[in-house]
């Protein structure tokens, strides 16, 4: 599962909109848009580093569990 897909899935098992993690990122001191979060969603872009970490401590997932995107992944195998 991709962050994206994992963001995704998280958020929707809890019942919880992109705004509500905008508002508990922005507790942690992590101030991100909720349009951010919903272009994270469509694959658009992703979000730094930092920002991943402090999100995937929120919604209780860990980064060693994330693949990388289709296109990432053909590029590293030279595909």
């Amino acid at each position: 599962m991709t962050f994206t897909e994992r963001v995704a899935a998280e958020l929707e098992a809890r019942g919880l909109e992109p705004i509500n993690l905008a508002s508990e990122l922005s507790l942690r001191g992590q101030r991100i848009s909720v349009a951010a979060i919903c272009s994270w969603m469509r694959g658009e872009t992703e979000p730094r580093l930092s920002t991943a970490i402090v999100t995937s401590k929120v919604l209780e997932f860990s980064l060693d569990e994330i693949e990388p995107k289709r296109e990432a992944a053909l590029a590293s195998n030279g595909q």
